[in-house]
């Protein structure tokens, strides 16, 4: 057990010329957590920054806006006030790079209107609904094959709850359950 606020404090008593030693400090849970917000921003590197401003503004419909003036081309894509898609072109990773990130997610509404923008742009997605939640996700992937996901909750994924819509294709494919 660990006293809260309490710095640390060593005792020591010797019984039967056994030394015994307690040491009182806080516990990892009790330290100061990271000061982590929010998610600020997902960076995605190109050979092709045109193709890649067309698909953010015009197939999600991101808007391009205000870019600080680094030394690289490059675009912010803003979702209202926000810079939400930063495009960079030829950045070195700095440190190892890793093939752990799988894509990125952003909440969204009217989904027969975002189906019909995406054929209407030649992209291909894949749609299901989660279990025991009233959403649904749409998935797709950016000129670089980034995979972005679209979810939808509420009256979106009631319609596509009622038009049949498949749940959770992990489990029909044999995956497993819980990813």
């Amino acid at each position: 057990m660990f006293l809260k606020g309490l710095a640390i404090l060593y005792l020591t008593a010797q019984v039967d010329n056994k030394v015994f030693c307690l040491m009182l400090g806080k516990s990892p849970s009790e330290e100061a957590a990271m000061a982590i917000l929010d998610v600020d921003h997902v960076n995605v590197t190109t050979s092709d920054l045109e193709r890649m401003r067309r698909f953010y503004t015009e197939v999600l419909g991101l808007t391009e806006g205000v870019r600080p003036p680094f030394s690289r081309p490059g675009a912010w894509m803003y979702l209202g006030e926000r810079a939400v898609v930063h495009i960079s072109t030829g950045r070195a990773p700095v440190g190892q790079s890793s093939d752990a990130f799988d894509h990125i997610a952003f909440k969204a509404n009217d989904l027969e209107t975002t189906r019909a923008r995406l054929q209407r742009h030649g992209v291909a997605f894949t749609e299901f609904g989660v279990p025991d939640r009233q959403l649904h996700q749409l998935f797709l992937r950016d000129p670089e094959g980034m995979q972005i996901e679209l979810v939808f909750s509420g009256e979106d994924a009631r319609l596509a709850r009622n038009e049949g819509a498949a749940v959770d294709v992990t489990q029909r494919d044999g995956l497993a359950k819980s990813l």
